[in-house]
């Protein structure tokens, strides 16, 4: 077994100050090898994940409302990405393509969790619901970094993302029970347990937090912020309900990003923050009414597809970059692990981001993402070259084209006057989907009352 060394700190910081100040101790130091040839070998990997994060509604992002002055002062020694897309608009289908780098047709996962099809007697199907299990034949992101010698350790608040649906390859130690479905206060005093007495060096976490989530579907869907924070942004008392409702969610980002903030401060006291290579992301965004729709997974609109990415790399190298060319979620676990000098596994699909890190640019020429679930079968693909994003709905046969960066919000429908881009990016699009299409892939296994009552609450049935 390779030796440890022994656990380094940051000077006492009594009083907290911002990560950004924390940080800023080390960037007068020499700068850290990597990316130029060396790679980060063996740095601890503190991986973030935020269930329901619209990017347009982070400060980060240049949103009008403060709701992440941390994430904030963190880019400021990361590198952002302004443009990563997710490959779904909900947590399974677009986590699984994050730690596999799979495009969604290879997963063979669609609807998670569905109505149970009649075996010959029992219950009608209607009262049946049933699972996707996800095939251990594929490789994820936590098994090549187990398999380089690093310890992995994983704590979920989602009830897709569990070792029954076959999330929990190549991890260790994953608490799934603890925090399920539950609040950052939880799941990140989980995690500075974990890495109170983790390894320095060679140890992968990844934690996932629920808190923007809504808490109860419906049209509009129910935010509780924390109590903390019911009062924030309490600016205009003649909101009608859709602006109540976003003020709510503001609210709910908000009180997260200060939780983070205390998060990173109580790490500081036990770790030297500097060595970690942190990365932060989001499974997907949500709609509040744009288009008709409320909450995710109905749609493939950049509402929903278009999420927060960040890194910071050890020391802060290359720090306070912003790349603007689209990225897409599968190319993060083929970046993290060129970062830390560990070899690809050859079904990976995504490309590694780390010429954009060290001043390049982003060499993704497409990006694809789809949500197949509840008898839908929306698809979306942009052409990074020409600026064009298609989107394809299979049900009714209906093909949209937006302009990718003037157009964010999609409001102006380019089809009829541009037949033939159409056509050629729609049959690029149903040629990736029929090389990869595993349908049905998963296999399917029963699922217990309480658990599927907390996913009908949640408007997953």
């Amino acid at each position: 077994m390779r030796p440890k060394p022994p656990t380094t700190h940051l000077r006492p910081i009594g009083a907290f100050l911002t990560l950004v100040g924390l940080l800023a101790l080390a960037g007068c130091t020499e700068r850290p090898a990597g990316l130029d040839g060396v790679a980060f070998a063996e740095a601890p990997v503190l991986f973030i994940t935020i269930d329901t994060v619209r990017a347009d509604h982070l400060s980060l992002y240049g949103y009008a409302r403060p709701t992440s002055p941390f994430l904030v002062e963190l880019a400021a020694d990361a590198v952002v990405f302004e443009r990563a897309m997710a490959q779904s608009s909900w947590t399974l289908p677009s986590m699984l393509s994050l730690f596999t780098s799979l495009e969604p047709p290879a997963l063979g996962v669609h609807d998670g969790v569905r109505p149970a099809p009649r075996r010959g007697g029992g219950k009608p199907a209607r009262e049946e619901v049933e699972i996707e299990v996800f095939a251990d034949e594929h490789l994820m992101l936590a098994e090549a970094l187990r398999e380089a010698g690093y310890t992995t350790d994983g704590v979920s608040t989602n009830g897709h993302l569990i070792a029954r649906q076959g999330f929990t390859q190549g991890f260790e130690r994953f608490d799934e029970s603890g925090c399920m479905w539950g609040g950052a206060d939880c799941a990140l005093g989980r995690a500075l347990e974990i890495l109170e007495g983790a390894p320095t060096t060679s140890h992968f976490l990844w934690v996932h937090l629920f808190d923007p989530h809504f808490d109860e579907v419906g049209a509009p869907p129910t935010y509780r912020p924390p109590a903390s924070h019911a009062n924030l942004f309490d600016d205009d008392p003649a909101l009608d309900a859709r602006g109540a409702t976003v003020r709510d969610y503001d609210r709910k980002l908000r009180g997260l990003d200060d939780r983070l903030r205390t998060f990173f401060a109580e790490l500081a006291a036990v770790r030297d923050l500097d060595s970690f290579l942190v990365v932060v992301a989001a499974d997907h965004g949500e709609e509040f009414h744009e288009k008709g729709r409320w909450g995710h997974s109905k749609a493939v609109t950049n509402t929903l597809v278009h999420v927060p990415l960040l890194f910071r790399l050890p020391g802060g190298a290359h720090g306070g970059r912003r790349i603007e060319s689209p990225v897409r979620l599968l190319d993060v676990a083929p970046t993290i692990l060129e970062l830390l000098g560990i070899d690809r596994p050859p079904a990976f699909q995504g490309t590694s981001l780390s010429p954009a890190l060290r001043g390049g640019r982003a060499r993704v020429p497409t990006v694809y993402g789809e949500t197949r679930r509840a008898g839908r079968s929306l698809h979306y693909w942009v052409d990074v070259e020409r600026d064009l994003k298609l989107v394809v709905d299979r049900n009714d046969g209906r093909r949209r084209l937006y302009r990718f960066t003037d157009d964010p919000g999609e409001e102006r429908d380019l089809a009829a006057t541009e037949p033939e881009l159409v056509d050629e990016l729609a049959d690029r699009a149903a040629a990736l989907i029929e090389a990869l299409d595993l349908e049905p892939g998963a296999v399917p296994e029963a699922l217990d009352e309480a658990a599927r009552e907390r996913l009908r609450a949640l408007g997953y049935l």
